[in-house]
């Protein structure tokens, strides 16, 4: 469809690069490759269900942007966004026991709390 100007109004139809196949993007299929990657292998490793990989895929492209890039210089993109350093020393692995502070109790951890400090395992958040 060529650009088509409706003058009345001063609005402008372009053709978009939507319908262009997504493999076209070699930079974010390579992207999306990764994750799917440690998605796979954080799941497998822990033997974990099936039912967990959302979780898994959340914190794949969590640590994902924890780790230092060509593209910023080196930094992680959360330091180029905060213009401060990141701590790590809270990282936990996924798909490992948990033990929270009542007596006995053990979980899997399966990932973070985004809008308060804190982790998420498989029955409970605390």
């Amino acid at each position: 469809m060529p650009n088509i100007y409706w003058a009345e109004d001063a609005i402008m139809a372009v053709n978009s690069l939507a319908d262009v196949h997504t493999t076209t993007n070699g930079v974010a299929e390579r992207k999306n490759h990764t994750t799917l990657e440690m998605v796979y292998a954080m799941v497998q490793e822990k033997n974990m269900p099936n039912i967990y990989w959302a979780e898994a895929a959340i914190m794949a492209v969590y640590l994902i942007n924890s780790c230092m890039t060509e593209g910023v210089h080196y930094i992680n993109p959360h330091e180029k966004n905060f213009e401060r350093k990141t701590n790590l020393l809270y990282l936990k692995v996924f798909g490992s026991i948990a033990h929270m502070h009542i007596p006995d109790e053990k979980m899997i951890f399966i990932g973070y709390l985004f809008e308060q400090k804190g982790y998420t395992n498989n029955t409970t958040t605390r």
